[in-house]
């Protein structure tokens, strides 16, 4: 028996105790009544076009169980007439994969969002940028105008908070526990001293703010917090950092070589995966690009180079502060992510962090679609909804690990077209 098929008889086994925990729990997705700032949200026109409903197979998904169909949807809708900011919105939906039901959740009379779930997807962490502020920048031309507000959304108590106002876009990270926000502050100085990012932390349950330090020069961002919470592990420059959030105390637990690098910390808090290209791919360069991916123990510090060889470029860099990207599945130990082979196909591969063996998730290969990118992993561990596109399009995929099932569940165009809605995935809701 291959080991894929060992994984797979595994996650069988789990399937059972992983049902009986859902009938003993009693949730649901409360409608989430969230504005944009302190006052009652912009209404919108009754012309404000409605959203489609998603392409789906929804009949060949009703084997999967019930806890692991619904999928965080954002729709945005830019007007036809590209100055018309009134008519404008981002909206949240619940997609059940498995019925094909749709909910709407919240609307923002907004130009654009950032939408980051809690760990226990009880809380919503977002950025939103009210059209008004969006109006100003598109005939200002300035950045610094309509700067997006960071709210907290209790989806229970049906509360939210303004948390903070930071200088530009960017994407929160969560820790394990749902206390802490961490996330970014940029200040443009003059040169030579140029850009700063300052690295807070917000503690949602004391509603506080604190600055953990600054850098200068190339960061590439927070990577997430360390098991107990006390630290950040952040990119910058040549080096992973871990900062200590009480001292600001910065220390190097790795230093990095190569071209454009992409961390995943994994669930228990001991390894992050690094994704990096091992040439340059600047000046034209049209073939597959080489690819080295490894592992630092962030206790130790110490590296271990799992795989080197070439891959399917578009897939490489995806957990940038703006994709999504590999994810790590609950066994801390494999790592699932978006890669080409031999044949000029494009998929999903599994990778032991421990041995470096791959493995290949054949259902998901195609040679037509190109750009892979893991999404999200269910909350049960059993479903990966991924991504990739051909042409204009854009195509959402679940593919179930215990099967090795694959099917299509959405499809939507690659680029915000005005007079038309975009829909994108988020995140796996309980």
């Amino acid at each position: 028996m291959s080991f894929f098929q060992e994984f797979r008889t595994e996650t069988k086994l789990l399937l059972l105790v992983a049902l009986a925990a859902v009938i003993l729990t009693v949730g649901g997705i409360l409608l989430l009544k969230v504005g944009l700032g302190p006052s009652s949200p912009t209404p919108l026109p009754a012309t404000a076009p409605q959203p489609q409903p998603l392409q789906q197979n929804a009949e060949e998904m009703q084997a999967e169980p019930a806890n692991s169909s619904k999928i965080l949807a954002m729709l945005t809708y830019a007007p036809e007439e590209r100055t018309n900011f009134v008519d404008r919105y981002v909206a949240l939906s619940s997609f059940d994969i498995t019925t094909g039901e749709k909910v709407e959740l919240t609307r923002w009379a907004a130009c654009e969002a950032t939408v980051v779930l809690s760990p226990d997807k009880n809380r919503v962490a977002y950025f939103a940028t009210p059209n008004e502020q969006c109006e100003k920048r598109y005939f200002e031309g300035s950045f610094a105008i309509g700067r997006p507000q960071l709210w907290i959304y209790d989806i229970a108590s049906e509360e939210k908070e303004l948390a903070v106002q930071p200088w530009e876009f960017a994407i929160p990270k969560w820790s394990q526990d749902g206390r802490y926000i961490a996330f970014e502050r940029v200040i443009e100085h003059p040169l030579p001293q140029g850009r700063e990012y300052i690295l807070l932390v917000y503690d949602t349950q004391e509603k506080t703010q604190q600055s953990v330090g600054s850098f200068f020069g190339k960061v590439q961002g927070i990577i997430g917090f360390s098991p107990d919470n006390k630290a950040i592990y952040y990119a910058y420059r040549e080096a992973i950092y871990k900062v200590d959030i009480a001292t600001q105390n910065k220390k190097a637990i790795y230093t990095h070589q190569g071209f454009e690098q992409s961390f995943l910390l994994s669930p228990d808090g001991n390894n992050i995966a690094i994704f990096r290209q091992d040439q340059d791919y600047y000046g034209g360069k049209t073939d597959y690009w080489g690819i080295a991916i490894g592992a630092v123990e962030t206790s130790t510090g110490e590296y271990r180079e799992l795989h080197r060889g070439p891959t399917e470029g578009l897939t490489l860099l995806t957990t940038s502060q703006y994709e999504k990207g590999p994810v790590f599945l609950q066994d801390n130990l494999h790592v699932v992510y978006g890669g080409g082979n031999d044949n000029d196909e494009s998929g999903l591969w599994m990778l032991n962090i421990d041995t470096g063996e791959r493995t290949a998730l054949e259902e998901t290969f195609s040679s037509t679609l190109r750009g892979v990118i893991p999404v999200a992993l269910s909350a049960d561990g059993k479903l990966i909804v991924y991504r990739t596109w051909e042409g204009d399009t854009t195509h959402y995929f679940a593919f179930s690990l215990a099967t090795g099932e694959t099917k299509e569940v959405v499809t939507t165009s690659s680029a915000l077209r005005f007079g038309e809605v975009q829909e994108q995935l988020m995140d796996w809701l309980n």
